[in-house]
């Protein structure tokens, strides 16, 4: 049996790549990696070492990244709500290379999701069949989210800044598009640069695909407003697409309410369709 381990860049499929060589040996694992060219540069330098400490990861790009993915469809976010650019680049993509490299009688799909999180290692589990999959951090030993960390740079790995910075996840340079207010204002005051890089894009989009219509955007405005109801004045909760350009403004003028970011991002696991239906549809 092979091992193929989905490599995310994250300290959780990290931990799982060498759990994995630990329990069944190097020469029966592959480490796989689709890039989504939108990554902060730790996350490329976590890549090298692991090319060095355990062996060559394979990287799988079509050259683009997220917002020419978006480009591309004329949509940011598919009709289940999923990121598209995570359903291009990272689900098909390892579909697409398991499909041709794999089979269900010889390997099995390794995770790194940990024991906390039995509903998706359950969803993640059943959009991977027929094969089989292992999930090696929901076995004991049981890390909490900040040993799992510890335990990736004991191993020699870099620091990852979006962790350093209490991020939840190290996932496209923390301008995850399923992210809410609180973490992209975070990336304002942290990474102004590619917090501009994503605001020109989404103006960019719009320009194009949504000229004279509702906007698609990254955020959305779900503050309650005063609204007329029967004669009273009732504070009224409404959902109206908010630009990076416009949110930018309301964190220049104090005029928006910005929560907690902490809170899990559902990139990898937001669309529930089978990997390989996903391939199915794009063939």
């Amino acid at each position: 049996m092979r091992y193929i381990v989905s490599i995310s860049g994250g300290a959780g499929s990290t931990l799982a790549a060498h759990r994995t060589v630990k329990a069944h040996g190097l020469d029966s694992v592959d480490l796989v990696f689709a890039d989504t060219n939108t990554e902060h540069p730790d996350l490329y330098r976590l890549l090298d070492h692991m090319d060095k400490i355990l062996k060559p990861v394979i990287c799988l790009s079509d050259g683009r990244d997220i917002w020419d993915v978006f480009d591309d469809a004329g949509i940011i976010r598919t009709p289940t709500g999923a990121c598209k650019a995570s359903v291009e680049l990272k689900h098909k993509q390892i579909a697409r290379w398991v499909k041709d490299n794999a089979s269900p009688e010889t390997h099995m799909i390794v995770s790194g999701l940990e024991y906390t999180e039995p509903e998706r290692r359950e969803r993640f589990s059943k959009r991977w069949g027929p094969f089989q999959v292992w999930h090696p951090l929901a076995d004991p030993p049981y890390l909490s989210d900040c040993q799992i960390i510890a335990e990736a740079e004991k191993l020699g790995y870099p620091k990852q800044a979006l962790y350093e910075r209490r991020y939840p996840h190290n996932n496209c340079g923390g301008g995850c598009i399923l992210a809410g207010l609180g973490q992209w204002h975070a990336l304002w005051l942290e990474d102004r640069e590619r917090f501009n890089y994503h605001k020109e894009r989404e103006r960019q989009f719009n320009a194009k695909h949504r000229k004279g219509r509702r906007p698609f955007t990254v955020l959305r405005d779900q503050s309650a407003k005063p609204t007329i109801v029967d004669g009273e004045i009732v504070l009224k909760r409404t959902v109206t697409p908010m630009t990076l350009e416009r949110f930018e403004e309301r964190i220049l003028s104090n005029d928006i309410d910005l929560q907690d970011f902490r809170s899990a991002c559902g990139c990898m696991l937001g669309e529930q369709t089978s990997f390989f239906d996903l391939l199915e549809r794009a063939a």
